[in-house]
């Protein structure tokens, strides 16, 4: 019952292969049509050792596919200056900025528009990895949005 009404719904990560579905009613008794839905994605980016690069003035166009599925992404910053980065898109999204070892620097919620996260942060020159996942169980497409303004400095001495 993972699905909708009494359907059942199942996402899981496998490997390359083939696979088998069987579906029958919850009895003997239950019979009736169906409609089987089947989606595959290839999610490269679900973890931060395959995070997709981003450069510091970017858009990229993802989703979430499935319930727990994040996606990371890496960011190298040339030197000391605000990052921010953000959703935007219908999907309700929760974000993280995350140091070269993958430790949360910080997180947010719905700081962005329409229930988008949305992170600011003074940083130094540096990796770093944003991490995007759906709130609760919410799936769909963003887009990611990473701009940097480099730190002036005042050398008047």
């Amino acid at each position: 019952d993972g699905g909708t009404s009494h359907n059942f719904r199942i996402a899981r990560v496998v490997d390359a292969g083939t696979y088998y579905i069987r579906v029958k009613g919850y009895s003997n008794s239950v019979i009736g049509a169906y409609t089987l839905n089947v989606r595959f994605s290839s999610d490269n980016n679900s973890d931060i050792t395959t995070a997709a690069t981003v450069s510091t003035s970017s858009t990229r166009s993802a989703s979430i596919d499935y319930n727990g599925d994040n996606d990371y992404y890496k960011i190298i910053v040339p030197s000391r200056g605000t990052l921010t980065v953000y959703t935007t898109g219908t999907t309700d999204t929760y974000g993280y900025l995350l140091d070269s070892n993958g430790s949360t620097i910080v997180s947010n919620d719905d700081s962005g528009t329409r229930y988008n996260f949305r992170i600011s942060r003074t940083v130094d020159a540096g990796t770093y990895y944003i991490r995007v996942r759906g709130f609760g169980s919410t799936t769909g497409a963003y887009t990611l949005n990473v701009g940097f303004n480099e730190s002036s400095s005042d050398n008047n001495s």
